[in-house]
């Protein structure tokens, strides 16, 4: 039988968000947060959310929206300012999908704006209101919403999710009436209809001659208004040539910038190069830079701990085991092939000389430790010293063991040869066995002391009277106790 069971009560309601990933749609919990829900459903027939951006996006957690202005800081209710949370126990921040309220970072403080659950998060149980919850299909295009980009400050970046629209399918609420504002689209458009050209009417009046001269010599002239750049002849004023200026401008501007992008790449070119060639040199000398370094980083620590005072004393160094001196110089070969050998196995970590190198720097790498390092330091010499000593000793007794063998085989040939004849006539030998006392073939012991009686029923009441006396003795305790306290 399953574990998992519904626990959340039935919805009433249902919303479309049309979003630019998608439609979600969303089931609401009117009996639940009845205050929420109207808010929601209200906004939603009057087109507050239309256009508006999720301002907010938390990966594996919430995205949030509902705020106009697009900051997260703007969003106001259908009851005029703010309105209180409301808690159910049955609704709780258990998976993701789930609609709630975002307030304004204090308790009681919902608006416009809500968010929706990526993830399960149950820390915000008991703080915000959940009034609804994405089902069906569209929780992919949910999903598909959470794995936007975004910046450090948690906004997502260009392109943003918008909600195009919202539809409502099922209102809950049968009194719920939408407020007349006029859209926000529809405002230019209505403008642009609106204006139109006046005309005058110039059969009306008696001077409509006049009028009409004056229209015809307006049309004619040019309505652009002229500056006195344009109308005086004063070389140090401009006329129309700052536009062909301003296009001079840009084509320099256009041309450095190729320019800079040119003068980049070739200095990526010639820097790969010189890289390409550090590299060679480098992996040419790997061993003596190895070795340089390894020398200056020894000077360096020792000039440190001069500085400090924290040296060796020279009765310290005196009673120290010395390391084993280096070898002398190898002998200087012509053959070639005798260099690459020796170059490889010091490469690999192999040769005498690696080991008369170690040997050297054994006693500097002791300065550079401390008192207890160096004294663990010491304790390992000794053993890897001792441990080739044992392997010796060991040896020289092996040896001496054959020796004993070889010495005692000569000597033993004829008991050898004695013993075979008698295991040949095994078959001849007859079994003698010492008589034991007090026994005369089947005859029994005629002493009490050699039985053992075996009784179960007397175990049985042993055990039952060993529980009494424990259970006694532990009402004595319990009283004793009692008494006491």
């Amino acid at each position: 039988m399953s574990t998992l069971y519904v626990l959340e009560p039935p919805t009433k309601g249902k919303v479309i968000l049309t979003t630019s990933y998608g439609p979600l749609d969303i089931e609401l919990w009117p009996k639940e947060a009845p205050k929420a829900v109207r808010n929601f459903v209200q906004l939603c027939l009057e087109g507050y959310y239309d256009g508006t951006i999720f301002h907010r996006l938390i990966k594996s957690f919430l995205v949030q929206g509902g705020d106009p202005t697009g900051t997260g800081q703007g969003g106001e209710s259908i009851y005029g300012g703010v309105f209180a949370d409301e808690f159910h126990s049955r609704l709780r921040f258990k998976h993701r999908g789930l609609v709630a309220c975002a307030g304004a970072g204090a308790p009681n403080s919902n608006g416009s704006q809500f968010f929706i659950t990526l993830d399960r998060c149950e820390w915000l149980d008991k703080k915000h209101t959940i009034f609804g919850k994405v089902t069906g299909d569209s929780i992919y295009n949910l999903l598909q919403l959470g794995e936007i980009e975004t910046d450090k400050d948690d906004r997502p970046l260009e392109p943003l999710p918008k909600i195009f629209s919202v539809e409502v399918l099922w209102n809950p609420f049968d009194d719920i009436v939408p407020r007349t504002v006029p859209s926000k689209s529809m405002l230019p458009t209505e403008k642009k209809g609106t204006s139109k050209k006046v005309v005058k009417n110039l059969n009306l009046l008696s001077f409509g001659e006049e009028a009409e001269e004056e229209e015809k010599e307006l049309a004619a002239s040019d309505t652009r208004i002229k500056s006195s750049h344009d109308v005086l002849d004063d070389p140090r004023l401009l006329k129309e040539v700052h536009e062909n200026i301003q296009k001079s401008v840009d084509d320099q501007k256009t041309r450095d910038a190729q320019l800079s992008v040119r003068e980049a790449l070739s200095s990526k070119r010639d820097q790969k190069k010189e890289l390409g060639d550090e590299l060679s040199k480098s992996l040419d000398d790997s061993d003596e830079d190895e070795a340089l370094f390894d020398a200056r980083m020894r000077q360096k620590i020792l000039k440190k701990r001069k500085e400090f005072g924290d040296l060796p004393s020279k009765e310290e160094s005196s009673s120290r085991p010395s390391a084993p001196s280096a070898r002398s110089d190898v002998e200087i070969h012509d053959s070639e092939k005798q260099k690459a050998d020796r170059l490889s196995l010091k490469k690999k970590g192999i040769g005498s000389e690696v080991k008369a190198q170690r040997a050297a720097n054994a006693d500097v790498d002791l300065q550079l430790f401390g008192e207890a390092e160096r004294q663990r330091m010491l304790l390992k010499q000794k053993k890897r010293r001792n441990k080739g000593h044992e392997d010796e000793v060991l040896a020289k007794l092996e040896k001496f063991k054959s020796l004993v063998s070889a010495v005692n085989g000569g000597s033993n040939g004829k008991d050898a040869e004695e013993k075979d004849d008698d295991l040949k006539n095994w078959m001849g030998v007859e079994l003698k066995f010492t008589p034991e006392p007090r026994k005369n073939n089947m005859s029994r012991s005629e002493d009490p002391n050699d039985y053992v009686v075996l009784d179960p029923l007397w175990e049985k009441g042993k055990e039952k009277f060993n529980k009494m006396l424990a259970k006694d003795k532990r009402k004595q305790r319990e009283w004793a106790g009692k008494s006491l306290t």
